[in-house]
């Protein structure tokens, strides 16, 4: 199961083929229904980036992750996990921290475990939790942490263990149910965690202090690269400024600003920016997580001259709030030596991936 937008996703493997359902999280109520291809069932659990759901395969695949649009069940792409050797089958799938994880038996870690994948699906780690239980494991995300629920055998009881960015687990709660091993899937948000009872065919909700609403945030990553357009006509810098939206959630909107030299005017503006003295501020609109955008100007060399040019790039507002601002800033430098041999270079604060 999955959040977003305030609304449950539910996997049904059973009806026309496997549909994905959306429910209130108010009343329970069927809202829609999506399309879930023939390609990835028996699908075993369904996750959210905040914009997009991501649905991981039992087989024929294991651990292969279909990335869906939530308002048609259009299929936008599978990421296959490498740097692993899965040997068991998928059964939990969370995304948090800009990454996804999944459960599946693997080699590396020596028995069923937690992996972490970066967004194309490069193993980046995994943590064994043969320890935890390894009887109807589901995986959800709670902010930055993990929860992993299990039981050991079919008398239960049902555990859900948190565990840190770390994989340390730091909280254990027994969720009470009908029958531990019919524990079918979890989700976490709007305050509440989710709970599906496949025995009493129910979704319990459950009071879980750690799924309390949060204000998303969507750490943005400034890059600014420098070159030579050393055409014979009006040769000239380019400069390219980016945003790069990190998450976890969706960016509405950013303004980054570049310093150029004073007393020079930018040329070749992309839309969206404006100059005001040595400043040029261009505005951004909705990123999804994982996406970015570029803007462009020119500065002429006829007015630089020669020597070095610096060009600092910040960002100045976005939203929502930017959780991390040591990667905000950036810069590129040019050495003009002559109008026809110009080297640019650039630094950036190292991005903090969430």
């Amino acid at each position: 199961m999955a959040v977003l937008n305030g609304d449950l996703f539910v996997i049904n493997n059973y009806s026309g083929g496997g549909r994905i359902h959306r429910l209130s999280t108010a009343s329970g109520a069927l809202l829609s229904s999506l399309p879930a291809s023939v390609g990835y069932q028996p699908a075993s659990d369904i996750a959210s980036d905040g914009t997009w759901l991501y649905v991981i395969e039992a087989a024929p695949v294991e651990g292969r992750i279909h990335r869906l649009d939530p308002v048609t069940g259009s299929d936008l792409g599978v990421i296959t996990p490498t740097g692993i050797t899965i040997t068991g089958g998928a059964g939990g799938l969370a995304y948090t921290r800009g990454q996804l994880h999944i459960v599946v038996a693997t080699v590396e870690c020596a028995g069923v475990s937690i992996v972490h994948l970066n967004i194309t699906g490069e193993a980046t780690g995994c943590v064994n939790v043969d320890t935890l239980g390894i009887n109807r494991r589901e995986l959800d995300q709670a902010g930055q942490n993990l929860l992993y629920g299990a039981t050991s055998g079919r008398n239960g009881p049902y555990l859900l263990h948190t565990l840190d960015a770390n994989d340390t687990v730091i909280d254990v709660t027994e969720l009470t149910t009908t029958r531990p091993d019919s524990m079918w899937g979890l989700a976490c948000g709007t305050g509440e965690l989710f709970a599906s009872d496949r025995a009493a065919q129910v979704i319990n909700a459950y009071t879980f202090a750690s799924c309390a609403t949060s204000a998303p945030k969507a750490d943005i990553d400034v890059d600014l690269t420098g070159a030579p357009r050393l055409g014979i006509l009006v040769p000239s810098l380019q400069f390219t400024l980016t945003a790069r939206n990190l998450g976890p959630d969706q960016a509405t909107a950013a303004t980054l600003t570049a310093t150029i030299p004073p007393g020079v005017v930018a040329t070749s503006l992309s839309s969206g920016c404006t100059q005001s003295g040595n400043t040029i501020a261009c505005t951004y609109g909705a990123m999804a997580n994982g996406t970015s955008l570029d803007k462009t100007f020119r500065l002429p060399l006829s007015v630089l001259g020669l020597g070095t040019v610096n060009v600092t790039a910040t960002r100045t507002t976005s939203a929502p709030e930017d959780p991390h601002v040591a990667n905000d800033s950036a810069t590129a430098s040019c050495t003009v030596v002559s109008i026809l041999l110009v080297t640019c270079q650039q630094s950036e604060t190292a991005a903090t991936q969430m």
